[in-house]
C-alpha cells in the first residue's frame, strides 16, 4: 500500500506543479499571441480526468501487487537494472504507438488530435489526451514493470518511485517550450527542442519520449527544420 500511495503522491503533486507553472505562463505576453483566451482552461476538465484517472490505475494495478513493491532500499546494481528495464521497454512501447496515433489516420483523427490541439504546448498539456490514448501509452509501462518483476521477483517501491518522478518531469520539460539542459549532457535524452519540432503543424517526425535513439534507429528524427533525416513515417 506504500508504493501505491507514494506513486498516487508523487502523480498528483508533480502534476500540481506542472499546472501552476502552465497558468502561470498562460499569463505571459508571449504565449497571448499565439494561442487563443481561456484555452488552458477550457482544457482542463480533459486534463484533470486524465490525471485522476492515472492517479487510480497506476496504484491500484500496484495495490494488487503490493507485496512486489517493498519499500527498501535496494542495492545500487539492482536499482539501476530495475530502473533501466522500465524505461527502455516503457519509451520503446510509447515510441510505437505515439507512431500508430499517427501512421493510421482514423486514429489520429479520433484520438490523438486532441493533442495536436496544442502546436506550442504548456507542461501540464502532456497529458491534455484522449482518455484511449492514456490506456494504450500504459501499456508499455506495465509491460516494463512485468519484465522488471520477472528476474529479480521483487521491485523496491523506490526504484518506481524514481521512474514515476523521471518520467512525470521529462514528460513536464518537452512540453514546456523551454531550452533543456540535459539533452545536451545524455545522449539520445529526449529535449523540448526534439519533442517541439512534433507539435510544430503536426509533423511526422520525432515520435519518441525520453530516447531519441528510437527515431535515429526507424528513419523518424527530423533536423532543426523539421525535415526527416530518413525514411519518413508511412502515411
Amino acid at each position: 500500500m506504500n508504493a501505491a500511495l507514494g506513486a498516487v503522491l508523487i502523480q498528483i503533486g508533480f502534476s500540481a506543479a506542472g499546472l501552476a507553472v502552465s497558468l502561470w505562463m498562460d499569463r505571459g505576453p508571449s504565449h497571448a499571441a499565439r494561442r487563443k483566451p481561456d484555452t488552458l482552461r477550457k482544457r482542463l476538465p480533459l486534463i484533470c480526468f486524465n490525471v485522476a484517472m492515472v492517479s487510480v490505475l497506476l496504484p491500484g494495478s500496484v495495490w494488487m501487487l503490493d507485496d512486489r513493491f517493498p519499500v527498501t532500499v535496494p542495492s545500487p546494481g539492482v536499482f539501476l537494472a530495475q530502473l533501466a528495464i522500465v524505461f527502455v521497454v516503457d519509451d520503446f512501447g510509447f515510441y510505437w504507438v505515439h507512431r500508430a496515433l499517427h501512421h493510421y489516420r482514423w486514429l489520429y483523427r479520433r484520438v490523438h488530435r486532441y493533442h495536436h490541439e496544442a502546436v506550442a504546448p504548456f507542461p501540464i498539456e502532456f497529458i491534455y489526451v484522449h482518455p484511449l490514448e492514456v490506456l494504450m501509452v500504459g501499456t508499455g509501462t506495465a509491460l516494463g514493470l512485468v519484465l522488471a518483476l520477472l528476474p529479480f521477483g521483487q521491485i523496491s517501491a523506490w526504484t518506481l518511485w524514481v521512474a514515476v518522478t523521471v518520467r512525470i518531469t521529462h514528460e513536464l520539460d518537452i512540453h514546456s517550450g523551454l531550452r533543456s539542459i540535459l539533452g545536451k549532457y545524455i545522449p539520445f535524452f529526449g529535449s523540448a527542442e526534439h519533442h517541439a519540432r512534433h507539435h510544430a503543424g503536426g509533423a511526422r517526425c520525432n515520435y519518441a519520449s525520453t530516447f531519441t535513439l528510437w527515431d535515429r534507429l526507424f528513419g523518424t528524427e527530423s533536423n532543426p527544420y523539421g525535415e526527416a533525416v530518413a525514411a519518413r513515417a508511412p502515411r
